[in-house]
């Protein structure tokens, strides 16, 4: 579920018309959550995002209605000598879709293209994916953006295709979780683009396994950070942290998201090593405490659950991973707002946990090797016959400086 950046899914948004409305209505409702967790019954919230249940699909016509001219497949999107046929919709977001593309002139080349609505889009993300891939260019675990323009109808990007994302691998997996090698190497990975995140001087504020995903080709043992739109900037571009806020908006996905989060406190570095440790838990037990595939979280347990673990909850909730994980989450919640996080620490107690246990790092990642997960990232450039009438975007709105192109 997305608190606050996301429709939820109630009585109240299921049968009214108007997006400025439930909206409005969300709001409310969210509120009336953070100060009375026991009406979370009545009002029946969901746990997954939009795209991930079907009986949101009256939200998602609100927000791409028929006057949003989307890009169809087979249709040829030229600019400065590059030419792209877009070849199918392969992620469909609350905000934005994501298209695959193919290079007109070298069919063994595939992007994807993100877009987003031109007019009346209640919330931009796109530009935000704009600038942090533009400030983390050439930077290894962020997926390369190639040109960034408008049309009439929608903004996109054109950046580097990645495969499947950790989540979809992982319930691939024959008994839904990863082996021993590969979830340590996830976290070793994920770990680093989040200090390469904050170094940059970004928050990424939704943390979880979906936003990471598998390179392909060559690129296969590379784990990519994806989806900045909900990351904020934490300091500035001389490298003073920006003044803390009394308060801070509730966002993210709910079973992933830190205390301060779910508390509405303003967020720190820190704050995303919670919600990176709650994923990493996931990645290795398969489900959460509060949380798993086939049960929606209540949210006010969730909210406690996170509270009781700086207690004596702790060891109950740690009791099924290795000891190390212990440490490394005292040090994450014991770490000040203002403090740079360990990430060395965390990445010298994961590497020595493996270590202790036998547990090789230099072995193939599960989807480089089980047939069900190679299978499933050969699908992801996989596409059907192009139509005979194909229409041509030709020369879009595309400025130098791609960010200029969002303001």
């Amino acid at each position: 579920m997305e608190i606050n950046e996301g429709y939820i899914q109630s009585p109240f948004t299921c049968t009214v018309h108007s997006p400025a409305f439930v909206l409005d209505v969300r709001r409310i409702t969210i509120f009336i959550l953070l100060i009375r967790p026991e009406l979370e019954a009545l009002l029946n919230i969901g746990s997954h995002t939009l795209t991930q249940s079907n009986q949101n699909s009256l939200l998602l016509g609100m927000l791409y209605n028929e006057e949003f001219e989307l890009p169809k497949p087979g249709s040829k999107i030229t600019f400065q000598g590059h030419k792209w046929f877009v070849l199918k919709k392969i992620y469909s977001g609350v905000f934005s879709l994501v298209y695959l593309l193919r290079d007109a002139t070298d069919k063994r080349k595939f992007y994807a293209m993100k877009v987003e609505k031109q007019k009346d889009c209640e919330r931009p993300v796109l530009k935000l994916d704009v600038a942090v891939l533009s400030q983390m260019r050439s930077v290894i675990g962020f997926p390369t953006m190639f040109v960034a323009g408008r049309t009439d109808s929608f903004k996109f990007c054109v950046m580097q295709l990645v495969g499947p994302d950790l989540r979809a691998l992982m319930w691939a997996m024959p008994n839904k979780k990863f082996s021993p090698p590969t979830a340590f190497r996830i976290a070793l990975q994920t770990l680093d683009r989040l200090e390469k995140l904050h170094d940059a001087g970004y928050l990424n504020r939704d943390v979880k396994s979906q936003n990471f995903a598998v390179g392909i080709g060559g690129e296969s043992s590379v784990i990519y950070m994806l989806d900045f739109g909900l990351t904020r900037k934490y300091r500035s571009a001389d490298g003073t942290r920006l003044k803390r806020r009394g308060c801070g908006p509730c966002v993210g996905t709910y079973p992933f998201t830190p205390l301060a989060s779910a508390t509405m406190k303003d967020q720190a570095p820190k704050d995303d090593l919670e919600g990176w440790f709650y994923m990493i838990m996931e990645i290795f037990l398969g489900c959460l405490p509060w949380h798993n595939s086939r049960i929606n979280p209540d949210h006010g347990l969730t909210r406690e659950w996170k509270q009781f673990a700086r207690g004596a909850f702790r060891s109950e909730m740690l009791s099924s991973l290795p000891y190390e994980f212990s440490p490394i989450f005292s040090n994450i919640i014991n770490t000040r707002f203002e403090e740079r996080p360990r990430y060395q620490f965390i990445q010298r107690m994961l590497i020595a946990s493996a270590t202790r246990q036998g547990i090789k790092l230099d072995v193939p990642y599960d989807w480089q090797v089980i047939p069900a997960l190679v299978n499933l990232i050969r699908k992801s450039t996989e596409y059907g016959p192009l139509p005979d009438d194909t229409e041509t975007i030709t020369e879009p709105e595309v400025d130098k400086e791609p960010i200029a192109a969002f303001q």
